[in-house]
């Protein structure tokens, strides 16, 4: 059983037990930037193998970099579990490296502090001696190194004690076990010589360098230090060593859900080091690290780690975790490049060296549970570490990060270079500076807007009602910049004067807001509003008050002694009395009303919203108005006004996508996939198809038609996941891990389910209430206990962040709770599932097996391959093989769902079965499948190889069923001799063996035959039999082609009006069947027979209104003679572009059915259009594939029409003996030489 952990010894796990005991005796303003110095042994321990195995893992994606990650926590517990035992604590963790400090108590021998180290260490590296670590992907062995030094050292505290704490340590021992490791081999214990003799005669040791030996053996144990008892400190004097959302997560019971995969952009930064020992030191290195926090906040980034030393200091931050913003790549540049300004203000740290990369990695805590640290691992943090050393006084960032940022920033050229473990060159460049350019708010021509008629006619109103306040509303990329831009050009600039605000990340003041306004007010009449003095003329009877306002423009107040007699609340109200009297007074000299549009409003100050909320409920101007575009449905005040914008409807999805595209029509399932995956929001429609254009999963035709690949559309870039994960990250920890939990249910989840497993322990209500507000990120009810994730996108994202391991017990314990409902069976899908995936295979075996049972008998047959297919793969992993009978089922359902390559695999299983009949209908399947893929001469030969088996064994019911497949196939091959004279051989057959129900199917064989030989009479005379067996036992099929048999006869005897009755016939059972190849056969039988009254345009209709129908209907025989005669109706219509554009669907058809004789005609017809527009070489191409490759299967009448027509298009007398030099071949190949020559002779 898990052993429980307190809340208190989570937290402290964050940090150094030297750190707490500290803070047990001071508070941490009286330490604070100040050298404390410590005695004491460093440690240093380094994994040898780690790169190679970082390199490796990472080529695996997130399972990869996951487990990279726990073989390191492994590999450190096992370690740690020595260094713990002897008094060691881990202050500092380094990817694949720990700094250990022994520290020497008062009354202990330096000696013995030093054999504590030497001992844990010959300890942890015995334990570890031999650690292979297995994965899936290969095994790779781990070997430490340590280094080890002892001496008086520095401890250093720096940040503010209300806002972010780190700690360094510095000093010759620190640099020392660095440099000893260094001079380690793997399993090698190395130390200093100065630490060496102070143990000498304690211990073994051999030479390694002038400076450095290894340590053997000890010659005396260790006395181990009872451990001191730390004071309990306060939790809330710790947290400020810890990511806020961590400290947040950790808090709130859900640190096994804080680890994940997410997009990030790590940041490594190199500085000179200091003096730490000395006032001056400590002074700049707290400046700076103040400075460094300051951005991070400003930018939304996060502080790792620093580590100071002789030879150079480094620090790691990064974007995109724990939170995420969409734009996390120019916040780091943006970042590096401020921080390379401040070494104007701050020389000492001039040479900064940056490295910036960008991808998928580990986010989350490492090592074990008594100290462990949040960071980020993976092969993209190796690379920014790399980058950094490379960088040499410069940025260097990576060629993904530099595509992502080039129109915010200005960079240098781009250069290859090299990289350890890498077998490929990188590109790298480096950041200059912010492309200086005024933002023009109706400069993005990208910007398409459509629909949102009521919120656009609610905002108008709103500005001619002067309301002073209205907030814009919505989420990240819903369309509210396009929204206002809409509306003030349709407004226009004749009665309003608009200006804008745009926030930046990193705000510049406290009051930015507030500044600008003013700036702006002043500059529309002519004043200059940073000069105090000009103030007085508004406020002569306050200008002992005038001095706050120098808190607008970030100066310090000039204070008097009303100013100072004034608390700081009773300050903000007054400036704020002040400051909108004063909007109140200059907005009267303003000529045109003014608007002022404050963009992404959500990152403003509390202090200046706060401040700005007093103002708005002051103000009674209407000749000033402000518009806020906030992601936050907030109001400023009680007189703010909210337009808020949902998501696009699919009519709005499908309107954004044709504008997008420039076209005035677009399939419909991509609109489908769009509103799926966009969720509605304009800029993920944006994103997604500005991927599926540059991947060309959605292109235009020559036509100018949209064309779509649905199979290829769900490889988006992972630009859509931050932006997901933005919006969750802006959750509290228990939500967000409350839905991780619950997108490991799939798309549907029960709040009492949910309740059952979620820790720490939450009541279903409170667990319902919590889902009730999530409505805006697509979270809706569906019952009274379930909701849904009504957008796939969003329980993609929660779902692919969860760490694998995560993944599979949350898995096992949701197929636990199912597996206690009383009705097993239906739960089978949902039980193959989370068995499946939480790797309890026999299980997953057995729920899949019944699942596909289950699914096989009710017909639903791509379901049920699909847990046939599961129950094979689970069935391998366990020693398991399912039934020859269920191979049978899952084989049939193959064949159902036209997955015929995986069929054929199973079929070779099944005859290599002892059962015989299981054998011999593996072989019938076989023949079905070669019917249904056109390929008909092995159709017979294998039918006729199945009969002689069966008659071995006297199996009536498949000879019976061979001999349809072989009649059938002579049919298709053009030999109807042969197949009459087999049907009568069938006949005898089925008489033989008392299965006359066969008869109609060989009735309508016999008409087919007999048509396609001419004898229409005769033809008829049995498509009526079988008719009328068909309407006495009301088989349904077997009439719709006895209707389609006849129909054909009586069209060929020009008698369309007989056959117009059968065409309605096949279509009233068509429709009766829901049969959508059939009501589209039907359609084109009943047009043929109006062409033939002489009703084109009746005809015409007909099949226009089939065309939808048409392209929602997988690809047919049917469909192609639809699109055939729609070509040739418009082709007799003199139409002949249009029936350019349904020739070429009809030849697409025709290929993709191996139709060959589709293929000649409307390869054929296409070359006539072309011949009749004027563009011969095409037309010339068109007849040419005709006789190079489908000759021996063109009508010899046809063919040479075809060659007369090839020699007419010859530009010259040189072309035209070089076509005769083809058609001679073409007669020659088919052994016909005098096929063309009266064609010849008379050209």
């Amino acid at each position: 059983m898990e052993r429980k952990i307190s809340e208190s010894a989570k937290i402290t796990a964050q940090i150094p037990k030297f750190i707490v005991k500290i803070l047990s005796r001071h508070n941490a303003s009286e330490i604070i930037a100040k050298y404390v110095p410590v005695d004491g042994t460093f440690l240093f321990m380094d994994i040898s193998g780690f790169t190679s195995l970082s390199e490796n893992l990472s080529r695996f994606g997130r399972e990869g970099t996951e487990i990279l990650t726990q073989q390191i926590s492994s590999y450190f517990e096992i370690a740690l579990e020595s260094f713990f035992e002897y008094g060691g604590d881990v202050v500092k963790f380094g990817g694949d490296a720990l700094t250990i400090f022994f520290e020497k108590s008062v009354d202990e021998a330096i000696s013995n502090n030093i054999l504590r180290a030497c001992k844990s260490s010959l300890v942890a590296l015995n334990s570890l001696q031999g650690y292979i670590v297995k994965t899936p992907f290969g095994d790779f062995e781990l070997k430490a190194k340590i280094g080890i030094s002892f001496g008086s050292n520095s401890f250093l505290l720096l940040g503010e004690e209300d806002n972010r704490l780190e700690y360094i340590f510095s000093g010759v021992s620190v640099d020392c076990s660095a440099e000893a490791e260094h001079n380690a081999k793997p399993l090698e214990i190395v130390f200093d010589k100065d630490t060496f003799l102070k143990v000498e005669n304690l211990c073994n040791a051999s030479k390694v360098s002038e400076n450095f030996l290894k340590l053997i053996s000890l010659n005396s144990e260790p006395k181990i230090i009872n451990q001191e008892k730390l004071d309990e400190v306060d939790v809330q004097r710790l947290k400020n060593f810890i990511i806020p959302s961590v400290y947040g997560q950790i808090k709130a019971g859900g640190e096994k859900l804080l680890s994940d995969h997410r997009p990030v952009i790590p940041c490594f930064v190199s500085f000179p080091s200091f003096e730490l020992e000395s006032e001056k030191g400590c002074e700049i290195i707290q400046k700076y690290f103040l400075k460094i926090i300051e951005l991070l906040k400003g930018f939304g980034g996060s502080f790792n780690r620093m580590d100071t030393g002789d030879k150079g200091s480094k620090f790691l931050c990064f974007f995109g975790a724990p939170e995420t913003y969409a734009d996390n790549e120019e916040r780091a540049v943006a970042f590096s490049l401020e921080l390379k300004k401040l070494e104007k203000e701050i020389t000492q740290i001039k040479g900064q060296s940056i490295g910036i990369t960008s991808g998928i990695a580990y986010c989350g805590l490492v090592g074990s549970p008594i100290r462990q640290e949040y960071t980020i691992m993976g092969d993209v943090v190796n690379v920014s570490a790399r980058l950094m050393t490379l960088a040499k006084g410069t940025i260097l960032v990576s060629d993904e990060v530099r595509e992502k940022t080039k129109k915010k920033f200005k960079y240098s050229a781009k250069k290859k270079i090299s990289l350890k473990g890498k077998s490929y060159e990188i590109s790298v460049s480096t950041p200059l500076k912010t492309i200086s350019k005024k933002i023009d708010f109706f400069e993005s021509k990208q910007a398409i807007f459509v629909g949102r008629e009521d919120e656009i006619s609610k905002l108008k109103s709103l500005l001619k009602r002067s309301s002073n306040e209205i907030v814009v509303s919505g989420e990240a990329g819903i369309g509210k910049s396009e929204l206002i831009r809409n509306v003030i050009q349709d407004i226009g600039f004749g009665k309003y004067s608009f200006s804008f605000i745009n926030i930046p990340f990193s705000l510049s003041s406290t009051y930015y807001v507030a500044q600008n306004i003013i700036e702006i007010v002043f500059k529309k009449i002519g004043i200059d509003a940073s000069k105090i003095g000009v103030y007085e003329d508004f406020f002569p009877d306050k200008i002992d008050f005038l001095p706050l306002l120098n808190l607008i423009f970030g100066r310090t107040v000039k204070e008097n002694r009303v100013t100072k007699s004034l608390s700081a609340e009773q300050r903000v109200e007054t400036l704020a009395e002040i400051y909108s009297e004063l909007l109140d007074k200059t907005s009267q000299k303003l000529t045109e009303k003014l608007v002022v549009v404050v963009e992404d409003f959500y990152r403003i100050s509390n202090e200046d919203k706060e401040f700005l909320s007093k103002v708005l409920e002051r103000l009674s101007s209407s000749r000033i108005n402000f518009v806020f575009v906030s992601r936050k449905n907030e109001k400023l005040s009680q007189k703010s006004k909210i337009v808020f914008l949902n998501g696009f409807s699919k009519h709005e999805v499908e309107l954004y996508a044709k504008k997008f595209l420039k076209n005035s029509s677009v399939p419909l399932d991509l609109v489908e996939f769009l509103y799926e995956r966009s969720s509605g929001n304009p800029f993920y429609l944006k994103e997604i198809l500005s991927m599926l254009k540059e991947k060309k999963i959605v292109s235009l035709s020559r036509d100018n038609f949209v064309i779509f690949n649905p199979q290829e559309a769900y490889s988006l870039s992972r630009s859509l996941e931050e932006i997901i994960l933005m919006r969750i990250d802006s959750l509290q920890s228990i939500e967000k891990n409350l839905l991780k939990i619950a997108s490991c249910f799939g798309e549907f989840f029960e709040t009492d389910k949910l309740s059952n497993i979620f820790v720490p322990k939450l009541t279903e209500n409170e667990i319902r209430e919590k889902f009730s507000k999530m409505n805006y990120l697509g979270i809706v009810k569906n019952s009274e206990r379930g909701f849904q994730f009504s957008k796939n996108l969003l329980r993609d994202t929660l779902y692919n962040s969860i760490l694998v391991s995560n993944k599979r017990n949350i898995h096992r314990q949701i197929g636990e709770l199912f597996e206690k409902e009383k009705k097993k069976e239906e739960y089978s899908e949902t039980l193959s599932f989370h068995f499946g995936v939480g790797e309890v295979y026999d299980k997953a075996f057995d729920y899949s097996l019944i699942a596909a049972r289950r699914a096989y008998l009710q017909q639903l047959y791509f379901k049920a391959q699909k847990f046939y297919s599961l129950s094979i793969e689970y069935g391998e992993k366990i020693g398991k093989k399912i039934e020859e009978i269920e191979l049978l089922n899952y084989l049939k359902s193959l064949i159902a769902t036209s997955e015929y390559d995986r069929a054929e695999k199973i079929i070779e299983i099944l005859r290599k079965s002892d059962d015989f009949d299981i054998n011999l209908k593996s072989q019938y399947y076989f023949i079905t499948i070669l019917d249904n893929k056109g390929e008909y001469e092995r159709e017979f030969n294998e039918s006729t190889k199945l009969i002689e088996k069966a008659q071995e064994e006297g199996r009536s019911e498949i000879i019976v069923l061979a001999f349809k497949y072989a009649i059938s196939a002579l049919i298709r091959l053009g030999k109807y001799d042969d197949a009459l004279k087999w049907t009568e051989d069938g006949l005898k057959k089925i008489l033989e063996y008392n299965r006359e129900e066969e008869l109609p199917d060989f009735y309508i064989l016999i008409g087919s035959a007999l048509y396609s030989k001419g004898d229409y009479k005769k033809a008829a005379n049995y498509y009526s039999i079988a008719e009328e067996y068909a309407e006495e036992t009301k088989n349904y099929e077997v009439a719709i082609r006895s209707y389609y048999g006849l129909a054909n006869c009586h069209l060929a005897v020009k008698e369309p009006e007989k056959a117009l009755e059968y065409g309605e016939k096949a279509l009233e059972i068509a429709k009766k069947l829901g049969s959508r190849i059939n009501i589209l056969g039907a359609g084109t039988t009943i047009a043929l027979c109006l062409i033939e009254s002489q009703r084109e345009e009746q005809a015409l209709e007909i099949l226009k209104s089939l065309i939808s129908l048409a392209e929602n209907t997988k690809v047919s025989y049917s469909i192609l003679s639809f699109y055939n005669q729609l070509g040739l109706i418009y082709y007799n219509s003199k139409e002949i572009l249009i029936a350019l554009k349904y020739f070429k669907k009809t030849l697409s058809i025709a290929k993709m059915l191996n139709n060959i004789q589709g293929i000649i005609f409307n390869t054929y017809n296409i070359s006539d259009i072309f011949r009749e527009i004027g563009q011969k070489e095409r037309a010339k191409k068109g007849l040419l594939k005709i006789i190079k490759n489908y000759a021996d299967s063109t009508d010899i009448n046809f063919l040479k029409r075809i060659g007369k027509e090839f020699l007419e298009l010859a530009k010259d007398e040189k072309e035209k003996q070089k076509f005769f030099k083809i058609l001679i071949n073409c007669a020659n190949r088919l052994k016909n030489s005098n096929l063309f020559d009266e064609i010849i002779k008379n050209n």
